[in-house]
């Protein structure tokens, strides 16, 4: 997905998370949860370390106040998946954070060698949505692979349980969102219960892969959303504006904003991961 966008590590947490604008008016149906987050300073430096420690004790405190199970954990401790966004695809959110403690400690690694690791020991108001899920309404979802080098192709396989309409969604370490199918070469997005279907489905067009601009490394993952409905994010003639990949960038809340709109029995969305590394040349990057 060729894209030369600037590099903004977990903008979209900043730009998009609730916490400040609501910890002064907390919903009464939810609850304080303490949680310890930890994430290693070797691989980011102490700013970014404590800020994923803080997202990993944010995980710990969804899984234990709304008894969900958010398996995509790297992707939210890396940035990829934002608090609204774990809202809108687990149903449960954070309004207000505490945190109590936080500090660094050195490690001491199978060989002798020290690595250092920032703990966090913090507070999490947590709200769990009403509403009730279809049980036999899942999709599976599997990629081609989940390590991929600058160049290669991205292809994604859905399953779903019942009769629905696939939308999938790209989303960037640095919090950028695009629709990638349906699009202008594939509009039909609806898909059986029971059948498999490869995206892309042809060969007019494919998801050609690259890291973020600057980085040796980039974490990605796709969304996948089946609605029982045809519920397209585009409607109009804006529905079939989508010429290139990696399609149109969204704005966070107003995708939030699209699946929070749909009836939690009409929906079901899974999510998966991957890394892009920078092609190597002659042992160099």
């Amino acid at each position: 997905m060729k894209r030369s966008f600037r590099l903004f590590i977990l903008i979209i947490l900043l730009v998009l998370s609730p916490w400040p604008a609501t910890a002064g008016r907390k919903n009464q149906n939810g609850k304080w949860v303490q949680e310890m987050g930890y994430y290693p300073t070797d691989v980011v430096g102490n700013k970014q370390a404590r800020i994923r420690a803080i997202m990993d004790a944010r995980r710990k405190a969804i899984e234990e106040g709304c008894g969900v199970e958010i398996l995509s954990s790297s992707l939210v401790e890396m940035g990829v998946l934002t608090n609204d966004i774990c809202h809108a695809i687990y149903s449960a959110h954070v309004e207000a954070k505490k945190v109590l403690k936080d500090t660094v400690i050195a490690i001491k690694n199978p060989d002798g060698s020290h690595s250092g690791r920032y703990v966090v020991d913090a507070k999490f108001y947590v709200v769990c949505d009403e509403g009730k899920e279809d049980p036999g309404f899942n999709i599976d979802v599997a990629l081609n692979k989940h390590t991929f080098e600058e160049g290669e192709d991205l292809k994604i396989t859905v399953k779903p349980t019942r009769d629905c309409y696939i939308s999938v969604f790209s989303v960037y370490e640095n919090g950028e969102i695009h629709l990638i199918f349906p699009n202008a070469i594939e509009k039909d997005n609806r898909v059986e219960s029971g059948e498999k279907r490869t995206i892309p489905g042809n060969d007019y067009y494919g998801f050609t892969l690259e890291p973020l601009k600057d980085q040796l490394q980039s974490n990605e993952a796709v969304i996948v959303v089946g609605t029982k409905k045809d519920i397209p994010y585009f409607t109009g003639m804006d529905r079939w504006k989508i010429e290139n990949t990696p399609g149109p960038k969204l704005k966070g809340r107003d995708f939030v904003r699209w699946l929070l709109g749909i009836e939690r029995d009409q929906r079901v969305i899974a999510v998966d991961g991957y890394t892009v590394s920078a092609k190597t040349k002659g042992g160099l990057f």
